[in-house]
């Protein structure tokens, strides 16, 4: 079961929209242990939209999530939580 956050999460030591070794989401800190899947969808491109990475992590605090990368806003999220 997933539960839909879609917060602004600032991601450390990522690498041309791949995942680095911490985000931080809330003002806490979390350490990635694993990367356990990644998919993209497209956005709508007449209206500007970009492409959206998805990553399933989990982190060393037992904390799976999905994050996700915005191509178009340069930006990460915390898209999802896994219970």
């Amino acid at each position: 079961m997933t539960k839909t956050v879609d917060e602004p999460v600032v991601m450390l030591g990522a690498e041309r929209g791949w995942p680095g070794h911490t985000f931080i989401w809330r003002d806490q800190e979390h350490e990635i242990l694993t990367v356990g899947g990644h998919w993209a969808r497209r956005g709508r491109w007449w209206i500007g939209e970009g492409c959206r990475y998805y990553f399933r992590i989990t982190t060393l605090s037992n904390l799976s999530v999905d994050l996700c990368y915005d191509s178009a806003a340069h930006g990460w999220t915390l898209a999802e939580i896994w219970d």
